[in-house]
C-alpha cells in the first residue's frame, strides 16, 4: 500500500460464484445446497412447487443459494458443493475455482478484488 494514500479505496470483499446450468425447469420439491468451502460446511436451501420457486436461507451471512446458483462473499481454495431433491443426491462436484482479477478492478491502493470466473455446475 502506498504511504500518505488518505484517500484509499475501501477494502472489497472477494468472492466466488456457483451458476447452476439446466436445460430443463426445476422439478417441483424441495432442494439443499451443501458447500463444503475449504474446511467449513454451509447449507442452504430453496423450493420449488408448481408457480414458483421459493428462496430459503443460508446459515452463513456471507452466502447466498437458490435455483440460479450459489454465491459466497469470501476466496475458499476448494469447493465441494452438493445438491439435494427430496433428500436424494441429484449432483456432486468438487473444484478449485480459479480466481482472476479483472483489469477494471484494478485499484489506486488498497486490496485488490478478486472473482471467480471458471464456476458452473450442470444440474440433470
Amino acid at each position: 500500500m502506498t504511504s500518505g494514500c488518505a484517500d484509499c479505496e475501501p477494502p472489497c470483499e472477494d468472492f466466488f460464484s456457483i451458476n447452476w446450468e439446466k436445460q430443463s425447469p426445476w422439478a417441483p420439491g424441495e432442494y439443499e445446497i451443501e458447500l463444503e468451502l475449504d474446511d467449513n460446511i454451509v447449507m442452504c436451501g430453496f423450493t420449488v412447487n408448481s408457480t414458483k420457486i421459493a428462496l430459503g436461507l443460508c446459515d452463513d451471512p456471507r452466502t447466498g443459494g437458490g435455483a440460479g446458483g450459489v454465491i459466497h462473499r469470501n476466496a475458499p481454495n476448494h469447493v465441494r458443493v452438493v445438491l439435494y431433491m427430496d433428500g436424494e443426491v441429484i449432483v456432486e462436484q468438487e473444484f478449485d475455482p480459479d480466481y482472476e482479477t479483472p483489469p477494471e478492478w484494478r485499484r489506486v491502493c488498497g486490496p485488490a478484488c478478486d472473482q471467480s470466473t471458471s464456476s458452473s455446475v450442470v444440474v440433470p
